[in-house]
């Protein structure tokens, strides 16, 4: 099988953390979504403030923050969690919106699209945002203590050589 983040050769690959603490709870429409500058290398791109600064070069950035239910008992309802990349530099959303579902009870009647992404080849600052929030609060880190199962929140970025 196929698997980008092994197999493509001339480029860069990295991936970036999301921060997993209380700075990314209860998620609102134009909130930032902060990354994790920890351990994160990769040519042309620094993490400041949550950011990443992109210094030149042509990238590929994909994104899948979690969803967590804020407390769980809230989870009976339906939660639509959006989000989408940010030029702070331009001020304008670029590339695609991702989608996380959550629901703790019933059905889920919405398709999830759990991963945003977008193509930059410019000098700019990007950053993750909630683009919208429906339903009870979420957080975009896995905030269950105990539930490592959830999976991790990431971004991913390549970068061509």
């Amino acid at each position: 099988m196929y698997h980008p983040q092994i197999y493509t050769p001339n480029s860069e690959k990295s991936i970036v953390k999301i921060t997993a603490s209380s700075v990314n709870s209860t998620m609102a429409a134009d909130k930032k979504i902060t990354l994790d500058s920890t351990g994160f290398s990769h040519t042309n791109i620094t993490i400041s403030n949550g950011q990443l600064v992109i210094a030149s070069g042509e990238h590929l950035f994909l994104a899948s923050p979690m969803a967590t239910i804020v407390p769980i008992s809230a989870g009976t309802a339906q939660t639509e969690f959006v989000y989408q990349w940010y030029d702070i530099t331009n001020s304008q959303f670029v590339g695609t919106q991702g989608r996380q579902i959550v629901s703790r009870a019933g059905t889920v009647d919405k398709m999830r699209a759990p991963l945003a992404a977008c193509y930059i080849n410019t000098a700019i600052t990007l950053e993750l945002r909630c683009v919208s929030k429906s339903g009870a609060n979420v957080n975009a880190w896995n905030s269950y203590p105990g539930q490592d199962y959830i999976g991790s929140s990431w971004c991913s970025i390549y970068t061509s050589l």
